[in-house]
Formats: C-alpha cells, sequence, structure tokens
C-alpha cells in the first residue's frame, strides 16, 4: 500500500507539474498574440506618422511656398484684347476633344466690369449650347476652365435630358486687362 500511495504522489505530482506547463504555454501563447496585435498597431501607426510626416514637408517646403507666393503677387495674366478667333478655336478644339456638339455660340458681349482685389476688368460673356453626354459635357465644361486661357470662367450652367443625350446651356466669361 505504501507503494501505491507513493506511485499515486508521483502521478500526482506529474500531473500537477502537466497542468503547470499547459497552464504556462497558454500565458504564454495570450501574451505572444498580444505581442503580435500590438506590432500590427504601432506598425499602422508609424505609417500613419510616416504619411503625416511627408504631408507636412510638402505643404511647408519653404521653396515652394515661396514660388507660389512669388507668382501671386506678380498679378493678373489677363488678355489686353479679347482673343476671339483664339477663342473659337479653343472652344472648337475642346469640342472635338471632348466630342460634344456646339449648337449656339453667340458672339461676346462686354457685360460690365469685375472686381479681382482692388481692380476692375472689362468682362465678355458668351452664351453657349452644347449637346452629348453628361460625361462629355462635364468633360468640355473642365476643358474651357483648366484651358489655355487664365481668366476665363463658366457660369450659368443648365442641362436638360435630351432624350438621346444631354442639351447644356451656360455662359463663358472672360476677363481681359483694362
Amino acid at each position: 500500500m505504501i507503494d501505491r500511495v507513493m506511485n499515486n504522489r508521483r502521478l500526482a505530482a506529474v500531473g500537477a507539474i502537466v497542468i503547470v506547463l499547459v497552464v504556462l504555454a497558454v500565458i504564454f501563447f495570450m501574451q505572444w498574440q498580444t505581442a503580435k496585435d500590438e506590432k500590427v498597431d504601432v506598425e499602422r501607426e508609424k505609417n500613419a506618422a510616416e504619411l503625416r510626416l511627408n504631408t507636412a514637408r510638402v505643404n511647408y517646403d519653404i521653396e515652394e511656398l515661396t514660388k507660389q507666393r512669388d507668382n501671386l503677387s506678380r498679378g493678373a495674366e489677363f488678355p489686353k484684347d479679347l482673343p476671339a478667333v483664339g477663342l473659337t478655336l479653343f472652344l472648337a478644339e475642346g469640342a472635338y476633344l471632348t466630342q460634344v456638339d456646339i449648337e449656339i455660340v453667340q458672339p461676346p458681349t462686354k457685360v460690365a466690369t469685375e472686381k479681382i482685389g482692388s481692380k476692375n476688368y472689362p468682362a465678355y460673356t458668351t452664351k453657349m449650347n452644347v449637346n452629348g453626354s453628361l460625361s462629355q459635357i462635364i468633360s468640355f465644361l473642365m476643358y474651357i476652365e483648366g484651358g489655355a486661357f487664365s481668366s476665363i470662367r463658366v457660369q450659368d450652367v443648365v442641362c436638360k435630358d435630351a432624350g438621346a443625350g444631354w442639351d447644356a446651356d451656360y455662359t463663358v466669361v472672360m476677363i481681359l486687362q483694362s
């Protein structure tokens, strides 16, 4: 019987050691998993910080900001005379590139003056009607505003569904130097 008790004692000790080892393995696994999760979070935060740093470098680049300030201080670069032929060719090229059909182009008329900063500039308007798909019309309007003339804008845009396409009526405003 003493042998049996001794064997049970040894078995109980081995069982206790096994249980302790299993508990330690579970604890180590949980800590390893937590460290792995934290590593992913730290890497994500590091990438976000690097992105913010690069953005800040671009936004606060002294040389670039100085160039932009100098460009703004040069003043407006508007045409002195109404470039009627150049404007017509510009609009025709845009219509060709964006595949819209120009239906109506009224001759430019002087409307008044536009105040930019503290100066007044003469303004001319040209009323237009084009048709095409909605995306083509939007591309054409973006072409006009982002094109060769820095003193041109589009206003009073009205688009109507015309069945097979869209019709757009709008006004092109060009500002000239006085």
